[in-house]
This record gives C-alpha cells, sequence and structure tokens, in this order.
C-alpha cells in the first residue's frame, strides 16, 4: 500500500522538497488510519457493553417481575401522576379485575371508581365521595383487609345457619369447591392441601382448638347437603381440636352475594348448541385466611397455595395474640 512505501526525503533539490510534503501527507493518513481504527474498535466496545448492560437490565428485569409475580399479597402502584405504573397477578387475581380493564392506560380514579361501581365500598355508597377521599390521600400507604361477607348456609344435615357462625372466634381457612371438580390445580388441591395442613394442625397441641377448616360449595344445584356429606366422609367428625365444616347453600340466590363479597369468580360453561350451562365450572382457584374477627388476612390461589406457606401465616396470627411457637 502506498502508506507503507518509506520515502527518501533527504536532499535539497525540488524532489526532495516534494518528497518530504508527500511524507507528511503520508505520515498524516497513518495517524489518521490509525484513530479511525482506534474510534471504530471503541465503538465496538462501547456496542458490547451496552448490549451487555441492555442484557444485565432484561435480567434483573424478569427476575423482579417474577419476584413482584409471585408475591403472596397482591401490590399494586401508581406513579406520581397517579397513573397505574404496576401490579402484580395476586393483584389482578383478588381484586378480580378483568383483562379488559388493564389493556388500556388507566389512572387512580379509573380504579376506585371501577371498584365503587362494583359496589366495593358498599350499597348506596357515594362512589364520588369515595373518590375524592382516596384522590386526597392518595399519597399514603393503604393496605386492606376484607370483611368475610354472611349469608345463610346449609350444613351437612341440611339446617341453615348464618355462615359468620363458622368464621369467627378461630382461624378459619375457607375454600370454595364444587364436589364434581376433575381440575388438577382446582378444587382437588385445595382438597390436598387442607388434608395436608389437618395432619400437621393435629401434631401440633398449640394448635389445637384455634384453627377450623370450612369447605364451601358454589355448586348448590349439584351439590345438597347430602352430597356435601358423603363428600366428606370421615373428616367431618372432629379430630384433636380440629373441626372441618362442609357447606353449601339452598339456591344461587343465596349463594351469589358470598362469592360476590369474597371475589370468588366463577364462570359456566355453555354448550354452543343449546345455549345451556353444562356441568363443568370454571373458576379461579381461591382460599381464604381469616382471622377471629372475621377479617380475610390472605387469600391464596394456585400458585400460592402450599401447606407449608399456609401453616406459616396461621402461626403469625396466633403469634400476633401472643401464640410462641419453637
Amino acid at each position: 500500500r502506498g502508506r507503507d512505501v518509506v520515502i527518501d526525503t533527504r536532499g535539497a533539490d525540488e524532489v526532495s522538497a516534494m518528497s518530504r510534503a508527500v511524507e507528511v501527507f503520508r505520515q498524516n493518513a497513518i495517524e489518521r488510519d490509525a484513530l479511525l481504527v482506534e474510534r471504530a474498535e471503541a465503538a465496538a466496545g462501547l456496542e458490547r457493553l451496552v448490549e451487555e448492560r441492555t442484557a444485565e437490565v432484561a435480567r434483573r428485569e424478569a427476575t423482579l417481575r417474577v419476584t413482584f409475580d409471585n408475591m403472596a399479597d397482591g401490590v399494586v402502584m401508581f406513579d406520581e401522576a397517579l397513573r397505574l405504573a404496576a401490579w402484580n397477578r395476586n393483584f389482578q387475581e383478588i381484586v378480580d379485575l378483568p383483562d379488559a380493564f388493564l389493556a388500556e392506560p388507566r389512572t387512580y380514579a379509573d380504579f376506585i371508581q371501577y371498584l365503587g361501581e362494583r359496589g366495593e365500598f358498599g350499597a348506596g355508597t357515594d362512589t364520588e365521595a369515595q373518590l375524592r377521599r382516596y384522590t386526597e390521600n392518595a399519597d399514603r400507604h393503604y393496605s386492606f383487609e376484607r370483611t368475610a361477607p354472611d349469608g345463610r348456609v346449609l350444613d351437612t344435615e341440611g339446617r341453615s345457619q348464618k355462615l359468620s357462625r363458622f368464621l369467627q372466634d378461630k382461624i378459619t381457612l375457607l375454600g370454595f369447591i364444587y364436589t364434581t371438580c376433575t381440575d388438577p390445580e382446582g378444587c382437588p388441591l385445595a382438597y390436598r392441601v387442607f388434608d395436608g395442613l389437618k395432619k400437621e394442625i393435629q401434631a401440633t397441641p398449640a394448635l389445637h382448638g384455634e384453627v377450623r377448616f370450612v369447605t364451601l360449595s358454589f355448586d348448590p344445584a349439584r351439590d345438597s347437603p347430602e352430597v356435601m356429606k358423603h363428600y366428606a366422609g370421615s373428616r367431618i367428625k372432629e379430630s384433636r381440636g380440629l373441626r372441618w365444616y362442609f357447606l353449601t347453600t339452598r339456591s344461587a340466590r343465596d349463594l351469589l352475594p358470598l362469592v360476590e363479597g369474597f371475589g370468588q369468580d366463577i364462570r359456566y360453561s355453555v354448550d354452543k348448541s343449546t345455549g345451556r350451562p353444562v356441568r363443568e365450572l370454571s373458576h379461579v382457584l381461591k382460599v381464604f385466611l381469616i382471622d377471629r374477627s372475621g377479617s380475610i388476612r390472605e387469600i391464596y390461589t394456585s400458585t400460592f397455595l402450599h401447606p407449608q406457606v399456609v401453616m406459616n401465616d396461621i402461626k403469625t396470627l396466633l403469634m400476633e395474640e401472643g401464640a410462641k411457637f419453637p
């Protein structure tokens, strides 16, 4: 290459003077080429660094999202302009927010308005007044506890009683089921977890008489008291300080306020040829941990319904009252 040719710049004649001038241009070209190479290497290094940092940020975001989505609590965040910024999957399931609501940009006002229209603040409550109150205090941290609803239920003997009778004075674990459910991650999962917890509670004297289980059917058309009694089997008998109640309702009218109050969504599959409901019900598995006062303290979906997690939460509620565990 011309830039690699050595030019003789010795002498005092015109040729030598021209050679010296050419040598200056050659050296400048060499330096420029070296600078371009250096810049190209720096640009490539910077590009690699950006790619590495971008990949690291993506990994951290993915880790944060997994952590966020697997928190036992439901969490929602709004930015300084009160725009919905982030929420986790458990929040959507607990509050029962449809995907359609979250598919569009939302504000804090939209959220409060939606809850008010759905009756979350109580029948006859002025939603606009609630919106003003929450908006004025939007910079505060809120942690909500939902009070378990009340209504009429039937025990396995067909006796009509208030649900609240089964939700107070002890730590209560309540799950909605229907006896013909075959989804292994649905009602059968709750049944298995309850069974596992029963064994651990029976093996822990400090828990005897402190906890009860309630299984409530949301299929009154098929789950009569007799069916629930058969479904319960020997579990219906009190054993070492633990009582497990199996309940149903007389009708869908009695059931509706309970499932709405708990936020337990139920969908009936429809036969497309007839337009009639079919036997299979669709629902998100939810199990509720309720304290002695009837307040819902935890809601478990299938993702978080693990015996040890629930047992730790039961012990935490009792430790709030002064109980001690090894």
